[in-house]
Formats: structure tokens, sequence, C-alpha cells
């Protein structure tokens, strides 16, 4: 689960990073991005880069079930 707008690196950053590890390093993990920046008009980040992701605030059973169903995919 990685935010959007973390300071120093952020989370298209990270996720560039994660998937250029080969796949027995940690590359094929699943990953969700959180932000409070998307809208409808911005766009969303790539299926590539998240499996999911969600907007803020984010309640407890939306993100239980987010994640329940990446897990799944994988």
């Amino acid at each position: 689960i990685c935010d959007i707008g973390m300071p120093g690196i952020d989370g298209y950053g990270f996720a560039r990073r994660l998937r250029a590890l080969p796949a027995a390093e940690g590359g094929l993990t699943p990953a969700i991005a959180i932000s409070g920046f998307l809208q409808p008009s911005v766009p969303k980040p790539s299926a590539s880069e998240f499996q999911a992701y969600l907007t803020k605030p984010v309640g407890a059973e939306q993100l239980v079930a987010t994640v329940l169903a990446v897990r799944m995919v994988r």
C-alpha cells in the first residue's frame, strides 16, 4: 500500500523501483495506490504499477476489501 504523495520519492517512483526488481525479490508484489489527489480528471495509476487505487479518506472496510481483492488476483 503506497501513498502517491510521499516526500523524497513519490508513489510512482516507488512503483517503478518495485517493478524493476526480479520476481524473486518482490517485483511482482501486488501494490495499491492511495492518494488524496486522485480525481476523475486526473489519470489513474497504471495497472502495471498498481493493481488498485483508492482515494482518501479510505474506510477500513474499503481498505480490507481492496487488499483481499488484490491478493486474490495475484
